[in-house]
């Protein structure tokens, strides 16, 4: 698991393909998740749209989404790329986000997530379960901001 602070953020170039993704998720989400604060939905929303740039293998993209410029995935986006290709397969199911909680200028929040791959070298299926842990800074409230800080996936 890593876990970086940002230090600063810069926009992506791919803010467009954010906010197609967003506006089309947004209502089925938020009738699924009743109750639910925007601020966990928009956490939801960081990680379907994360596992969405990994499949269509968009990884510059899907690395860019970690904290610190993605530094917070402890490697660059060619790694980020090597780790999921290992997989000839890779279904996530996004689950339910936790509560937000603020704590020195920072809002976390994780996001449950649970996984069936295949691994190309022995062809052997897994179940992979865990959770994304997302972060963000409290003085930016506009929902396209959360940062992964680190996911813990876990065979069972």
């Amino acid at each position: 698991m890593f876990l970086i602070l940002v230090v600063g953020c810069s926009p992506s170039a791919n803010d467009k393909d954010r906010t197609t993704y967003d506006e089309e998720n947004r209502a089925a989400l938020s009738k699924e998740m009743d109750g639910q604060a925007d601020d966990a939905i928009e956490a939801k929303l960081t990680v379907e749209r994360y596992f969405a740039m990994v499949a269509s293998e968009s990884y510059d993209t899907a690395w860019q989404m970690w904290d610190n410029e993605g530094k917070a995935w402890g490697g660059d986006a060619e790694s980020l790329a090597a780790f999921y290709q290992r997989y000839e397969s890779f279904d996530p199911e996004v689950g339910d986000p936790t509560e937000v909680k603020t704590l020195d200028g920072r809002q976390f929040v994780h996001v449950e997530v649970r996984a069936r791959a295949k691994l190309k070298s022995n062809k052997r299926d897994i179940a992979l379960n865990g959770r994304v842990m997302l972060q963000r800074n409290t003085e930016v409230q506009n929902g396209t901001d959360w940062f992964i800080g680190g996911m813990d996936l876990r065979g069972s």
